[in-house]
Order: C-alpha cells, then sequence, then structure tokens
C-alpha cells in the first residue's frame, strides 16, 4: 500500500467515499457515523493528516492523484458514491472529471471552488471546534495526529489550488451550501455551478448553517444515499 494512505473502511454495501475537510482523521470521522444499512465508506484521512503523508503545494493534479490511489486501493465496485467537504469538493470535481463513467453520485457540503485568502482566527477557531466535537464523542484530541506540516499544507491549497476541467460533469449531485459560513462565502460556494450541468444539480441551502455544517449533519446526508 502506498504509505500515502490512512483510510478506515465501515460496514458492507454499496460503496461511498467520505472525504472530510481540513483537520477531520478517518478514525475519528468515524465515531460521528450512526447510518449503517446497506453502504461500505471509505474514509480516508486528508493528506497530512492522521497518518497520512502530506503534499507539498497546491497542485490539484496531486490531490486527485491521491484520491485515484484511495479508490484504486480500496473501491470494490465499478460505480460508487463521493461525499465530500469543503476543500475535498474541489478534490472530488476534480477525480470525478477525470473518471466521470464511475461515479454514481456527488454530493458536495460547503464546497470551497476557488482560493480564500484564509482568516487565521477563523480558520484555527474551525480546528478548535473539530477538535471539540471529535473529543466530546471519544475523548480524543485529534491535535496530536497532525503531522507537523499538515496546516501549512492546506493553507498553501486553499489560497492557491485552481479548480479547471474540460466540460461540465454530467453527474447526479446534490450541493448543500452554509450560508452563514465565515470561512468559504456563500459566492464561492454557489461556483459549483460552473462544474455540474444545470440538469444534474440539486442545491439545498442551509440558511443557518455556518462551515460546521458537514460534521452536524452526516448522518443526515447519508441517510439520502439509502435506497
Amino acid at each position: 500500500m502506498n504509505n500515502r494512505l490512512d483510510v478506515t473502511i465501515l460496514g458492507q454495501g454499496k460503496d461511498v467515499v467520505i472525504l472530510g475537510g481540513a483537520s477531520t482523521v478517518s478514525s475519528e470521522l468515524v465515531n460521528l457515523i450512526k447510518v449503517n444499512s446497506n453502504l461500505r465508506y471509505i474514509i480516508p484521512s486528508l493528506p497530512g493528516f492522521g497518518y497520512s503523508n502530506q503534499i507539498l503545494g497546491n497542485n490539484l493534479d496531486d490531490y486527485s492523484d491521491w484520491l485515484s490511489d484511495i479508490i484504486i486501493e480500496n473501491v470494490k465496485q465499478n460505480k460508487f458514491t463521493i461525499i465530500a467537504n469543503s476543500m475535498s469538493a474541489a478534490i472530488a470535481i476534480k477525480y470525478a472529471s477525470e473518471h466521470e463513467s464511475r461515479i454514481n453520485k456527488l454530493v458536495l457540503v460547503s464546497p470551497l471552488m476557488a482560493p480564500i485568502t484564509i482568516n487565521l482566527k477563523l480558520f484555527v477557531d474551525t480546528l478548535k471546534f473539530n477538535a471539540w466535537y471529535f473529543s466530546s464523542i471519544e475523548n480524543i484530541n485529534v491535535f496530536k495526529r497532525f503531522k507537523p506540516m499538515g496546516l501549512i499544507s492546506i493553507a498553501k491549497f486553499v489560497g492557491g489550488f485552481q479548480l479547471s476541467i474540460n466540460s461540465k460533469l454530467k453527474i447526479d449531485t446534490k450541493v448543500h451550501i452554509s450560508k452563514k459560513d465565515q470561512i468559504v462565502s456563500f459566492t464561492n460556494q454557489l461556483m459549483v455551478k460552473n462544474f455540474i450541468e444545470e440538469t444534474d444539480l440539486s442545491i439545498k441551502i442551509h440558511e443557518e448553517a455556518d462551515h460546521s455544517l458537514f460534521l452536524k449533519n452526516m448522518n443526515e446526508f447519508l441517510l439520502d444515499l439509502i435506497e
């Protein structure tokens, strides 16, 4: 196995790849999942977090290649679903643009579609919230499991990546927008329209939600996938 990969797998059934945002670690994310019916979750730690190696720089192709490695080694079925939060939405779209026939559905939550200038205080506050949220469930301090350069790598990515695909995706896509998000603006999230065909795109705006939308509502999003 490529030593960059830190993956937790849970359940049996249809494959669902879950990509958290910055600071989420696969084994901790599993503790939040309460929906186990007919789904098999493949949950990687992002590069530079958990036990995964970091990716230097902001090249979206490198992150897409990382996701490809995850899928090659862990996805059993020809078609599968991806749920992606924040910066991972751009990674998912880039990967999907190169493997469109394999994607059954995309679910994008608070999607980061264009580079942002990080407000350091807000970014740190978000990481603190994530650490508290996980610790309150399983008494885990996720900061202990960061690679030393993980946060710097993520900061470089969100501040400089460029998402570009040849044509809009024709993939069933559900987008959850966090309207009161102070990390990724409402306008930035709506740029998802530039990458998905209108007839395949469904957008739900969560009027009171901030950037914690994914962590607080992940099981609701998973329930939508059960047939």
